[in-house]
């Protein structure tokens, strides 16, 4: 019965950390861990109802990079 009790609330919480978005400062953190190196900017970005962060960083190697994160999943290329 205690489960029973608790199934609904355990429900809520998982689907509203489905739905919720990172925000720009998780983003750089996943873009800095993944690549090293110094964030220089981030910018919000919205296409087709969707939010990305713009984010530029200088790479360990010297090299500038531009990654886009989308703010649904946190993923980047």
């Amino acid at each position: 019965m205690l489960l029973a009790q608790n199934a609904p609330h355990f429900w809520q919480k998982h689907l509203l950390a489905q739905n919720k978005n990172i925000d720009s400062g998780e983003a750089a953190a996943r873009v800095q861990k993944k690549l090293g190196g110094r964030i220089l900017s981030v910018e919000t970005l919205q296409r087709n109802g969707k939010t990305f962060y713009r984010i530029k960083i200088l790479t360990r190697k010297g090299v500038v990079r531009v990654v886009r994160v989308n703010a649904e999943n946190g993923r980047f290329k």
